[in-house]
């Protein structure tokens, strides 16, 4: 399976770095996101093993996508 955002990204490219000190909110909200993902990827597959590479590579995005946030320590939690 292939995620159309991410064509043409090779999975060596994504290598986001961390920064030095994370804000809560962007800790918290990647914690929820790799469980978010983990029972997704485990579900499609029937499986409890790790994360298979496609949702490896979209969970680095998503991690890399919250360390450059805009909106950093005004990041409104999502809601309904």
């Amino acid at each position: 399976m292939r995620f159309g955002f991410l064509e043409g990204v090779e999975n060596e490219n994504i290598n986001f770095q961390l920064r030095d000190t994370e804000l809560p909110i962007i800790k918290r909200g990647k914690k929820s996101a790799e469980f978010m993902v983990q029972i997704f990827c485990n579900a499609k597959h029937k499986t409890n093993d790790d994360l298979c590479l496609d949702y490896n590579v979209f969970l680095s995005y998503v991690k890399g996508r919250l360390d450059h946030c805009p909106y950093q320590t005004k990041k409104p939690a999502c809601g309904v």
